[in-house]
């Protein structure tokens, strides 16, 4: 619930749902991480030494499908290793990308409204010429926006990659 409080008076009281499940979503302040399980949101809680400061105060999350919003982007975000737990589902061909082997990237969507969401992945992978001419292909084959960092660190890169879904309102089809 966020209250706006002027001196002492309450000029007005509003409750935050999550626009995927609708359920209420709760200050990111008065929940934990628990560590004894998968993240519920990387982006809120990534368990690195360079900790996410966007999710403070006015920033909250659902408890239900782990929807975090963030107040100063005004933007809501689900990060996840594992594909399969979004509520709302990945787009497919962000969901299929070809991961090398052993690679474990983080997916995540970002939305201020449903109506225009991002898909991405994100993965560090050894630096591999024929590799990346695949995903090159495969990015360009899906209208894929790919970026790759070879360098940064000696014989890994990192790929990033998005998607940007736009749903049409059902008075345009």
């Amino acid at each position: 619930m966020l209250l706006l409080m002027v001196g002492t008076t309450i000029v007005a009281q509003a409750q935050v749902s999550c626009p995927v499940c609708k359920n209420l979503a709760v200050a990111v302040s008065s929940q934990k991480d628990d560590e004894s399980k998968p993240s519920k949101n990387i982006a809120v809680w990534n368990r690195s030494s360079c900790a996410s400061l966007f999710y403070g105060k006015g920033s909250y999350i659902c408890q239900k499908g782990g929807y975090a919003y963030e107040s100063q982007l005004k933007r809501w975000e689900l990060a996840l290793e594992d594909r399969d737990k979004f509520p709302l589902p990945l787009v497919k061909c962000v969901y299929s990308f070809p991961l090398p082997p052993k690679a474990t990237g983080v997916y995540s969507q970002e939305f201020s409204s449903l109506k225009k969401v991002k898909h991405s992945l994100h993965f560090w992978c050894v630096t591999d010429a024929s590799y990346f001419e695949k995903i090159r292909v495969y990015a360009k084959t899906h209208n894929i926006q790919l970026t790759l960092e070879k360098g940064r660190v000696k014989g890994q890169s990192y790929v990033y990659l998005s998607k940007l879904t736009e749903q049409v309102a059902a008075s345009d089809r």
